[in-house]
Formats: C-alpha cells, sequence, structure tokens
C-alpha cells in the first residue's frame, strides 16, 4: 500500500502510480486541489523478502502541467 498526496492551487486533474514495469495505476483528481489517498499494489511473483522495487508517482494538475517523483519500496514478507 502506497499513499499519495498531490496539492495544486488550480486543482488536481490525475495522479498515477506505478511500481517497477507493471502498468500505471490512476486515479481522478476531480479538479480539487488535493488529491490523497492510498494505492494498492500488488508485487508480482518472484520478488524477494526485502528486495526494493522502484515507484514512479505522477500528478497532472488542470493546466497540464505534470510532475513525476520516483522512489522505491521494499518487498515484504
Amino acid at each position: 500500500m502506497v499513499t499519495v498526496r498531490a496539492e495544486d492551487a488550480d486543482g488536481i486533474d490525475s495522479v498515477w502510480v506505478q511500481l517497477d514495469d507493471q502498468e500505471p495505476l490512476g486515479a481522478d483528481g476531480l479538479f480539487d486541489p488535493v488529491l490523497e489517498g492510498p494505492f494498492r499494489l500488488v508485487v508480482p511473483a518472484g520478488f524477494g523478502t526485502g528486495q526494493m522495487l522502484p515507484v514512479r508517482v505522477q500528478a497532472r494538475d488542470v493546466s497540464g502541467f505534470r510532475s513525476q517523483r520516483d522512489t522505491s519500496v521494499t518487498v515484504g514478507p
């Protein structure tokens, strides 16, 4: 589970979260100035406990401006 918060005074259009090379999960911001919530990311079989996987978070505001942050998660038992 990854909790994401995106904030923009003009309003958030969309947010995407991508684990490793999987398809991104998206959420509609409904043009609210803040979108915050959990994204459930499923780790595919074959990754061992303690292995780190990249996570990419992207947000787009109502004017089309995009922002991206890269982080990682550690696979748990």
